[in-house]
């Protein structure tokens, strides 16, 4: 990354802001554009409460954060993000997340 892009980033990440360096941001979309099929299935398995949980991640909040706006405990959160992940066919947050922005459900 370019020293301008690296301070940059830094800037907006400690203001709150994501930080998604274009390029691989691009290729991610493309790839999970390919999944579209995969996508649409796997929102209809989600439960409600999945689903809520699956748009606070996008939101970018952390699973403490979560619990504190749903009143639930952190295990709670980290079973429905499992069962998400499972669904989705994923295995981290930021995929969760661009899954969720690139089907409009936030």
């Amino acid at each position: 990354m370019a020293p301008r892009f690296f301070v940059q980033c830094i800037r907006q990440v400690h203001a709150g802001a994501m930080w998604f360096e274009n390029r691989l941001f691009g290729a991610a979309v493309e790839r999970m554009a390919r999944c579209q099929p995969t996508l649409i299935e796997g929102r209809q398995r989600l439960t409600p409460r999945e689903l809520e949980i699956a748009r606070l991640v996008a939101d970018g909040l952390r699973n403490k954060e979560i619990t504190e706006r749903l009143s639930v405990t952190e295990g709670t959160v980290k079973i429905h993000l499992h069962n998400i992940y499972e669904k989705l066919g994923t295995n981290d947050r930021v995929r969760l997340a661009l899954r969720v922005r690139s089907e409009g459900l936030v």
